[in-house]
């Protein structure tokens, strides 16, 4: 264990550099002026808006806040006339901007202004709270389906279809010692063995500490470096993927004179880019992928109900990762991805079919002909190296053409829904990273051979197929 610097130096800086940080706590009942943040199923209310529905976000923090966190929000009013709901780090930014959530008359649509109409209340019961605006006939927020972690203002008749119950919590000042990091945990998912180290920050916030930080934990391939003079100090982490294998480590930071400590895990698999399906990134090339969200992989296979009658969804299928890499999966939930022209089709072998759409929303079917539009999609690549799938003769219907999108709902499959349900797919694909053949020095021979009627390709006496596969 390293030890960072003395007990007099520590209580000099902790005067000086701390500045006043709140940590959430639960309440029941909520005042004018108080600072809070609106959690229901592990996800507390953003300000992003998408289709008038507010989002939420699952990556937030429950001690050391600032205040101006971007899902921290100020009550200003009364509990027997409303409050007015305002983001703290929109106000921060633009005081005269949009920053009151809103809800207008008799709409479902969540909005945002620079002055609030709403008169928001909140009804607890237990430890959760219902949250409904007074000034429009009592529309309560609530999610606009199952799983789909977005809110609107629905009609009090509704009070039984929309989930609504959402845990309060305030943001109060710290007292305790307290020690955080950002990230929170330190994952630098699958690399290729034989690659480049790679690096990784993690912020390092304290207070009310009477002793010194000191950290320890890492050994080869990881190790840690830097040092915590302040609140928000940086240590780097550096992961070293000489050798194969799945590595898993527990970084410790701790005060021990104050007994107080948090734990950083830091995660890496190692493993042969040849093998596997690779997560995928990147624009859209012709393979073999699997498509996930969440937990579930597409499945070429349609859903049955309780009564054995199908309901025009993909099965939802199950698949195994190591790190980023997807291994052994089954043949129903592999799918060859091939241009068609402008757009895409999804075939899968195991069934000779191809997923397509049907005319209805909601819905996905196995199609034997490649050649019309429901069965052909037009593929993007989001920032975050998901894929937005939109199938095109949904977009192009005259009914409900929003409904375009192969999205999973967690409880009916995968299907042509509305953006509001589920999300981008992520992928993964045979080969998805790059080759042995791929990463060859140009000094480095590869000679092909011809065994059993199949192309071989040897290099370094490795055995590959003509894709570049390394073969067992």
């Amino acid at each position: 264990m390293k030890k960072l610097f003395t007990l007099a130096a520590a209580l000099l800086l902790m005067g000086s550099a701390s500045a006043q940080l709140y940590n959430l706590v639960k309440v029941t009942e909520v005042k004018d002026n108080g600072l809070y943040v609106f959690e229901r199923n592990g996800h507390v209310l953003d300000t992003v808006l998408v289709n008038n529905a507010l989002q939420t976000t699952d990556k937030y923090q429950k001690v050391a806040l600032t205040g101006q966190e971007h899902y921290v929000y100020r009550l200003i009013g009364s509990a027997e006339d409303g409050f007015a709901i305002r983001n703290e780090q929109k106000y921060a930014k633009h005081p005269q901007g949009h920053n009151f959530m809103n809800n207008p008359s008799n709409k479902t649509n969540i909005t945002f202004a620079n002055s609030s109409s709403a008169a928001w209340k909140f009804d607890f019961d237990g430890d959760e709270a219902l949250i409904y605006n007074a000034n429009n006939a009592d529309r309560f927020l609530g999610e606009t389906e199952e799983g789909s972690n977005a809110y609107k203002a629905y009609a009090a008749s509704n009070i039984d279809t929309y989930g609504h119950n959402f845990t309060v919590y305030e943001l109060q000042v710290s007292t305790s010692p307290y020690i955080t990091t950002s990230p929170a945990a330190a994952d630098f998912g699958s690399k290729a063995v034989g690659s480049d180290a790679v690096t990784m920050d993690i912020t390092v916030n304290y207070g009310n500490l009477k002793g010194s930080v000191t950290y320890s934990g890492l050994k080869d391939p990881f190790s840690a470096k830097g040092t915590i003079a302040k609140s928000g100090d940086k240590l780097t982490i550096t992961a070293n993927p000489s050798k194969e294998g799945t590595y898993s480590q527990t970084l410790t930071i701790e005060s021990a004179t104050d007994n107080v400590k948090v734990q950083v895990t830091v995660k890496m698999n190692v493993t042969d880019p040849t093998a596997g399906y690779a997560k995928m990134t990147g624009k859209m090339v012709e393979g073999d992928y699997v498509l996930t969200y969440g937990e579930y992989a597409m499945k070429a296979s349609i859903m049955l109900n309780s009564k054995n009658e199908k309901v025009n969804r993909f099965e939802n299928g199950t698949f195994t990762l190591s790190g980023d890499m997807l291994t052994n999966p089954d043949e129903s939930i592999i799918w060859h991805i091939a241009s068609a022209g402008d757009s895409w089709t999804l075939y899968n072998k195991s069934v000779n079919k191809y997923a397509g759409s049907t005319d209805a929303k909601n819905q996905g079917a196995l199609l034997d002909d490649a050649t019309t539009d429901n069965a052909k999609w037009n593929i993007t690549v989001t920032e975050e190296n998901t894929y937005e799938f939109e199938n095109v003769a949904r977009a192009a219907s005259a009914q409900n053409p929003e409904n375009k999108w192969l999205h999973n709902n967690t409880t009916y499959g995968f299907a042509c829904y509305g953006s509001n349900t589920g999300g981008a797919l992520t992928l993964y694909k045979i080969g998805g990273t790059a080759t042995a053949l791929d990463q060859a020095e140009t000094t480095v021979k590869a000679r092909k051979v011809i065994e059993d009627g199949r192309v071989i390709i040897i290099r370094d006496g490795v055995r590959y197929n003509a894709q570049g596969i390394r073969l067992q």
